[in-house]
């Protein structure tokens, strides 16, 4: 890449999955050598999907530990949700169809497990 060119990455930010200190080291190792900007999403919840979004806060504080680290960090509001839109799901609120439901890595089941 041109140094004045940056890869943006998109980041869906979901509570107790990929929202710790340890997820945002984990970033910084990955990207070590790709000049980029990272953009913070929150997710938006919706029927069909056992994920829940990270708190404000906890995004946030992510955000700040990878900028004080030296990374670009945006944080992209939510946009759409009301229209089921934003984040990736696409639909109208009162569809009778669902979305397909989302499986959850087996990998990641603990997270879940410990929010029920």
């Amino acid at each position: 890449l041109a140094k004045q060119h940056k890869v943006f990455f998109e980041y869906v930010m979901l509570k107790d999955v990929n929202d710790s200190l340890e997820d945002a080291k984990r970033i910084l190792r990955l990207t070590a050598h790709i000049p980029c900007k990272l953009n913070l999403i929150q997710f938006n919840p919706h029927p069909g999907s056992d994920f829940v979004p990270s708190p404000r806060r906890r995004i946030l504080e992510f955000q700040d530990f990878l900028v004080k680290k030296g990374m670009l960090v945006t944080i992209r509001e939510s946009r759409g949700d009301d229209k089921m839109a934003a984040c990736g799901q696409l639909g109208k609120p009162g569809d009778s169809v669902s979305p397909p439901r989302m499986k959850v890595p087996a990998n990641f089941r603990h997270a879940l497990a410990q929010q029920q």
